[in-house]
């Protein structure tokens, strides 16, 4: 029904109550579901310029400070479910929101960990670009040339957002 049905529709309602015209369309009263995502706030591998992907990165002074800020965002939305890599950046960066909302349940996805960046893991994005001046951008921004011993984003995508993804909407239609 459009706008111009439904105005039509009201004003017959109100102009002949009970005259056995169309109903007026019912509303659902539940909300559809909101996804917050967010990966995480500022950590030592961000400020060095450093390749993490998979690899540990505690997060800056800096970096909680900003997790707190967004817990406090966050604190009086509906939330259902936290969901998280088992990175401890990501985990350091939820901790703040938790710990406010102590009672929503926690679960570790192990498809959202992030690209692994193989022989780059671990090196700045200027060590990479002197060892490897031609490939680093290649295999850095590249949808499907992975750098050696990793991930390229297709990888990432085809085998674990997609599925992801694909569990995520199962769950939020379920609920």
């Amino acid at each position: 029904m459009d706008f111009n049905e439904l105005q039509e529709a009201a004003i017959q309602s109100l102009q002949h109550p009970g005259a056995g015209g169309k109903p007026m369309p019912k509303t659902s009263s539940k909300k559809p579901p909101i996804l917050y995502v967010f990966r995480h706030t500022q950590t030592y591998d961000n400020i060095r310029r450093v390749f993490s992907g998979k690899r540990q990165s505690q997060l800056t002074p800096k970096g909680k400070k900003q997790a707190q800020e967004l817990a406090h965002k966050l604190v009086h939305m509906h939330i259902d479910l936290f969901i998280s890599p088992d990175l401890i950046r990501c985990r350091q960066t939820l901790e703040p929101l938790q710990k406010m909302l102590p009672h929503i349940p926690y679960l570790v996805k192990k498809e959202l960990v992030e690209r692994d960046y193989g022989i780059l893991t671990g090196k700045s994005k200027m060590e990479a670009m002197k060892e490897h001046p031609k490939n680093a951008v290649l295999w850095r921004r590249s949808w499907d040339v992975a750098p050696p011993k990793g991930e390229s984003i297709k990888n990432v995508w085809e085998n674990r957002i997609h599925p992801f993804c694909k569990w995520l909407e199962t769950k939020m239609k379920k609920e």
